[in-house]
């Protein structure tokens, strides 16, 4: 940061700056601009807007940013060029603050033209001593404001309050512009610094005459700025419908995810009864198995059995017959006796028989209907 005084060296820039070096941003009588303080920083501008706007550089490299008086209009001015081109043209008014959002960024927000100034300064020290000659010019430019209510009423300036949302938080911090120097770009000879001077003084009467032009486009910006209000006022009302919709989405979400998991749970549960199913079925055909040879191996006994009493039967007729021809009736009564009483135990056995067939066949209807 270079000081005003070498720029006070330019003969065609007349410039008291002894009350400048003191402190006192109080202006010199007989100057119709007098430059009060310059310090050297990057520019970067941002349209003040209701939707979020990014940085825009406005310069390469570090240009002088001058703070001076304008005695004409009675108001303090920051002027810088870049070159011939004019890159800050902003009235310093009472609502204006300096903000601070990292160790080497300054900014400010000009609610006439719309435009939020950034400077990206070399040093933290450099950037403060900015900002307190722009609190001091703030106070200032206030008491002139109180001094002319007396004799008249000065056209309204719009601040800070008039916007539809505050350009002073606006801004984040993080999203400051990174802002480099090198030597190339620092201008530290007494050449660069009287041609720069030169162009601020030159250049000062245009920037006089834009400001008639703007200020006969303020009424047409705060309209702009009202119906601003109401867009921005509309766009926090569709925002907060998309939060609301967000979040029944999001609960729409986990319980579809809940549910997803119930239905897993089940899943894995049926997999592994059906495994154990499987398993009993497996045994219970291995037991069917062995009930159906226990049944053929009983049904060749039955049939072994029903032959015998066939047999039986057969010899004993023929017994019956032989013995009526050899033996008495009383000899042929007992052996008849004895052949019934064969009878009928080979008739308890057969029956036994029966009862153990039927309960297998049984057992393997049951089995079956397990299967």
């Amino acid at each position: 940061m270079y000081s005003n005084s070498i720029i006070g060296r330019d003969n065609a820039t007349p410039t008291n700056n002894n009350n400048a070096s003191e402190g006192n941003p109080c202006p010199p009588s007989d100057d119709p601009a007098t430059l009060i303080h310059t310090s050297f920083a990057k520019v970067y501008t941002m349209t003040i807007s209701p939707t979020p706007k990014t940085w825009t550089p406005a310069t390469q490299y570090a240009v002088p940013v001058s703070f001076y008086f304008d005695k004409q209009r009675n108001v303090y001015r920051i002027l810088s060029y870049d070159g011939e081109r004019l890159i800050i043209n902003s009235t310093i008014v009472p609502s204006m603050s300096f903000n601070k959002p990292s160790s080497a960024f300054g900014l400010w927000s000009d609610t006439k033209l719309r435009i939020i100034f950034g400077l990206g300064f070399p040093s933290q020290g450099a950037r403060d001593l900015a900002g307190d000659w722009f609190d001091k010019l703030v106070k200032a430019a206030t008491n002139l404001e109180q001094s002319s209510r007396n004799l008249t009423l000065p056209p309204p300036e719009t601040g800070m309050n008039n916007l539809p949302f505050s350009a002073a938080t606006s801004v984040n911090p993080l999203s400051c512009p990174p802002h480099q120097f090198s030597e190339e770009y620092t201008p530290d000879t007494d050449r660069v610094v009287i041609a720069v001077g030169g162009a601020i003084r030159e250049q000062s009467i245009k920037s006089l005459q834009q400001e008639e032009e703007l200020e006969r486009k303020l009424v047409a910006v705060e309209k702009e700025l009202s119906e601003l209000k109401v867009l921005f006022a509309s766009v926090q009302e569709n925002l907060g419908k998309k939060i609301k919709e967000a979040e029944k989405l999001r609960e729409l979400v986990n319980s579809a995810k809940e549910e997803l998991q119930v239905q897993i749970n089940r899943a894995e549960i049926a997999e592994k009864l059906h495994k154990e199913e499987k398993q009993r079925m497996d045994a219970m055909q291995g037991k069917i198995e062995q009930l159906k040879a226990i049944i053929s191996q009983q049904t060749g006994s039955i049939a072994e059995l029903q032959e015998g009493k066939r047999v039986s039967e057969q010899e004993n007729k023929i017994l019956r017959e032989s013995l009526n021809n050899r033996f008495n009736v009383e000899e042929a009564d007992k052996d008849l006796s004895n052949l019934e009483s064969m009878c009928r135990e080979i008739s308890e056995k057969m029956g036994e028989v029966l009862k153990i067939q039927e309960r297998l066949k049984n057992n393997l209807a049951g089995a079956k209907q397990q299967l």
